[in-house]
């Protein structure tokens, strides 16, 4: 008896527009956080308050270059290793969901049709993926 209680307030219309409600609330909030956010800037060494009051204040923190960092020349070439590979492992998923939709042709087969092809799409995505590496880290 109880649970057809719950049930009954559960799927009421004045629930229903709580739930809603509270929804729009929470989507107007984030987009609300999200429009409102702000750069925070830090001051370099020995520019503290008082220190210094000749010296003029730097911009914001800019990122360093690839020739700055340490290390960063190993991480291409990790990441590079990487992307071969997965290039590599997209293609032989595409051949082999290729093979499935031939199979699935021959034995008049719908469900390994689809099956074929949504591997070798899955394939054909990764191979596309790790060839564009390029694009997300610069050598």
């Amino acid at each position: 008896m109880r649970g057809i209680v719950i049930r009954k307030k559960m799927f009421s219309r004045k629930f229903q527009r709580k739930v809603m409600f509270f929804a729009a609330l929470l989507v107007c909030f984030t987009i609300l956080f999200s429009l409102f956010a702000l750069p925070a800037y830090a001051k370099g060494e020995g520019e503290g308050e008082g220190e210094g009051e000749g010296k003029e204040e730097t911009g914001p923190i800019t990122i360093p270059s690839d020739a700055e960092l340490k290390g960063a020349d190993k991480m291409h070439k990790v990441i590079g290793w990487l992307a071969g590979w997965a290039g590599k492992i997209g293609l032989v998923v595409a051949f082999f969901g290729a093979l499935q939709t031939v199979l699935g042709f021959m034995n008049d087969d719908a469900d390994s049709k689809v099956r074929g092809l949504k591997t070798m799409a899955a394939g054909f995505m990764l191979w596309g993926i790790s060839m564009s590496v390029n694009i997300f880290f610069t050598a």
